[in-house]
């Protein structure tokens, strides 16, 4: 049995007087639409709505999390070995965090804090001589023959016990006339701060002309010194007649060259010509 309607567009062709399912009922439209335009009951969403676990909500893009934080008991990672599972841009340390390698490197490469040596180490005295008494057989080390000590001293310059220094030295004096010809008797004092063995002296004038200098070293005790401390022995540096400089490099003619620290040097124009400004220099060494 069927119930055919002929009411135009605009006129209900049907009604029921109450709420209750009219059922096997197969209408062409809902409330004036059609089935498509309703989700079946079975439908999904893609990348819409509240993630899922079971991943029928998947993530379709990168998520930024902004300011907040994700809790859980443990995260897991499944990408394959060749891209790194997270990464961190803080460089703050993570407390707790225990990795499983340092480097690429299992703990077993590592020596732990307390770790100790076998064997005794025993540093060489200052000279390189000796190893502090230690008996290579009795301690297991591999030590150096003495021979290869010496040369490794001789090598690298490093001096043995009781050692010392020779240091070159100079003694200098000018001699100033002011403008003038520097007058007989004109001085110059030295204290020496260290012992002294001159070995040289070198003699400078400004113009051509001659002059004579004697050399007299004593104690300070005794200051001042005079001729009778000369130590030149009568070879006084000089510069000859018309001439502007002079130098004598072996002086073993002096009667001392020896000088202790704390000597007093005088040098004493004996004569001069013309020259109106000179300077000596005597050369030597000291011992430390």
């Amino acid at each position: 049995m069927r119930l055919i309607t002929m009411f135009l567009l605009l006129t209900l062709p049907l009604l029921a007087a109450d709420y209750d399912t009219i059922w096997a009922t197969n209408s062409k439209q809902l409330e004036g639409h059609r089935a498509a335009y309703f989700a079946t009951a079975t439908h999904t969403h893609l990348g819409l709505g509240d993630l899922k676990a079971d991943g029928t909500v998947p993530l379709t893009a990168d998520w930024d999390m902004g300011s907040f934080s994700i809790r859980a008991l443990t995260l897991q990672s499944d990408v394959t070995t060749g891209t790194a599972p997270f990464t961190v841009a803080s460089e703050t340390r993570v407390t707790h965090l225990n990795a499983d390698l340092l480097d690429d490197l299992d703990s077993a490469a590592f020596a732990l804090s307390g770790h100790t040596h076998s064997g005794v180490y025993q540093p060489a005295d200052a000279d390189l001589t000796t190893w502090a008494g230690v008996t290579p057989s009795a301690n297991g080390q591999s030590l150096v023959a003495a021979a290869d000590y010496a040369a490794m001293r001789t090598l690298l310059d490093v001096p043995t016990a009781g050692h010392t220094h020779t240091i070159a030295r100079t003694v200098t004096f000018t001699l100033d006339g002011s403008g003038s010809e520097i007058a007989d008797n004109t001085a110059g004092w030295w204290v020496l701060p260290w012992a002294f063995t001159a070995t040289r002296w070198t003699l400078l004038a400004d113009v051509s002309g001659a002059i004579k200098i004697d050399v007299w070293v004593d104690t300070y005790a005794n200051y001042p010194p005079d001729n009778g401390d000369t130590v030149t022995g009568g070879h006084e540096p000089e510069i000859a007649a018309s001439g502007v400089k002079a130098q004598d490099t072996d002086i073993s003619d002096w009667g001392d060259v020896t000088w202790a620290s704390g000597s007093v040097v005088k040098v004493s124009v004996d004569s001069c010509t013309t020259i109106t400004h000179a300077v000596l220099v005597i050369e030597g060494t000291s011992t430390e």
